[in-house]
């Protein structure tokens, strides 16, 4: 048809030239990453789509004198340049479906190294703590066989007083013949007694100090299993989140062309063991 109420806005002509540019573009490769081949492309689509708005508004202005005719020529016309526009608005799709993949990707890979950073830091923190429960039951232990030996000490000399006091009190007994043998054997032993008791109460004290050092021993060994046991976890929860990477770029370069699995699979182990894709556990 030929265009007669929007001929103040465009022409049969023009029109045939916006299809003819719009076919020159189906199918056709255009790299949308280059800079001005892209500022074409939308340069293009912005002027079918200004065009499109004007004849939009000239189809309400003039439908109240051409009505039928006015919306049968207006249909026709946003028909074609709709069709004229399709080439160039797939290929600005086509590019932001591309950016956003990129965009998706790198942000995988930096949560990927992220966690990798965060479980070093957990086991570093695993190992410090283990040093310092190390040292606290190893000056526990010291404290307490320090405690022992004062106690062994004290006891000791005690015992060493209490003989010389026996001792000396024989001898005044004996000189005074106030205190009689028997009562004086018999201070003796209760003082050697006193001693014996005061040495058993300092060796239950040592062995009550080894119980607890063992018991303590035993909770650190327990929390430390823990702590493996939980950056274990955490390791083989990394792996799989990488192997959901990888099996995402592996996704991503069969959509980008006609390689099969097996053949994508190649590519991602090759691209990770030349680092081009670096991925950290």
């Amino acid at each position: 048809m030929n265009v007669v109420i929007f001929k103040d806005l465009t022409t049969n002509d023009y029109l045939e030239q916006l299809e003819l540019s719009s076919k020159e573009y189906e199918g056709l490769y255009v790299d949308m990453d280059d800079k001005d081949q892209r500022k074409f492309v939308k340069d293009k689509a912005s002027l079918i789509a200004e065009l499109l708005k004007k004849i939009e508004r000239a189809r309400i202005d003039k439908s109240k004198d051409f009505k039928a005719q006015v919306e049968n020529e207006a249909s026709e016309i946003k028909e074609r340049l709709k069709s004229a526009n399709k080439p160039f608005s797939a290929l600005i799709t086509a590019h932001k479906e591309k950016r956003a993949k990129i965009l998706s990707e790198q942000k995988a890979r930096e949560e990927a190294a992220m966690l990798a950073i965060q479980i070093e830091e957990d086991h570093s923190d695993a190992i410090t703590l283990d040093k310092i429960r190390t040292f606290e039951i190893q000056d526990a232990i010291r404290l307490q066989q320090e405690r022992d030996d004062e106690i062994a000490r004290q006891a000791a000399m005690a015992a060493e007083k209490q003989a010389e006091l026996a001792e000396e009190r024989a001898d005044q007994a004996e000189k005074d013949r106030i205190l009689s043998e028997a009562k004086a054997k018999r201070d003796a032993a209760e003082y050697e007694a006193r001693a014996k008791a005061l040495a058993e109460q300092a060796e239950i004290r040592a062995e009550q100090a080894a119980e607890q050092a063992r018991l303590v021993e035993i909770k650190r060994q327990a929390d430390e299993k823990v702590a493996q046991e939980e950056a274990q976890r955490k390791l083989e929860a990394n792996k799989i989140h990488v192997g959901s990477i990888r099996k995402q770029i592996k996704i991503g370069i069969m959509s980008a062309g006609n390689i099969d699995e097996a053949a994508a699979k190649k590519i991602v182990l090759a691209l990770c063991k030349m680092n081009l894709v670096t991925i950290n556990y």
